[in-house]
This record gives structure tokens, sequence and C-alpha cells, in this order.
């Protein structure tokens, strides 16, 4: 039997406005789930934050990631609360 995160799952999207992450209502240690998102632009920059803390150090990191999703196999431990954090380029304009 798998443990099961009972962790709220909220998302810090800090540097684009309009982008959203499609949350799994629950996560399992050691199985994979699709992370999925949409606004914004490439590359992407996705995290697993503690929960509720913005500016929190990464419990995990997935570095840059091009495409509009990633599966993650679960490696923290149950019960862990966090939050999911993306942020993406934006155009600056002269």
């Amino acid at each position: 039997m798998f443990t099961r995160y009972f962790a709220a799952i909220a998302l810090a999207a800090a540097a684009v406005l309009g982008q959203q992450i499609n949350t799994p209502p629950t996560l399992t240690v050691c199985q994979p789930t699709l992370l999925s998102w949409n606004g914004g632009s490439t590359p992407y920059f996705l995290s697993v934050i503690p929960g509720g803390q913005a500016s929190g150090a990464a419990l995990k990191d997935f570095g840059e990631v091009s495409g509009t999703s990633t599966t993650w196999t679960v490696d923290l431990p149950a019960g862990t609360s966090i939050t999911l954090k993306l942020t993406g380029m934006h155009a600056v304009l002269n």
C-alpha cells in the first residue's frame, strides 16, 4: 500500500500573471504524478516549496522545463505540506 499526501497543494505563480497549474487532488509517495500548466511562455521553472511559504527554499527543483507538463515520481515524505511554484519567461518590451 502506498502512503498518500494529505497536504493542501497550492500554486505560487510568482513571475507571470495568468499561469495556472492543474493540481492533482492527492499525491502518492513513489508513484508518478502528472503536473501540467498553462499560461506564460517557455522556458518554465518548476519547484516544490514548503506549503504556504512563497519564498521558501525548494524541497524539489525541476529546473527548466520546456513543455507544459512533467511527470514527478513523488519522493517527499508522506504528510509534507507543499506548494507548487511555477515561473516562466515574460516578454520585456522596449
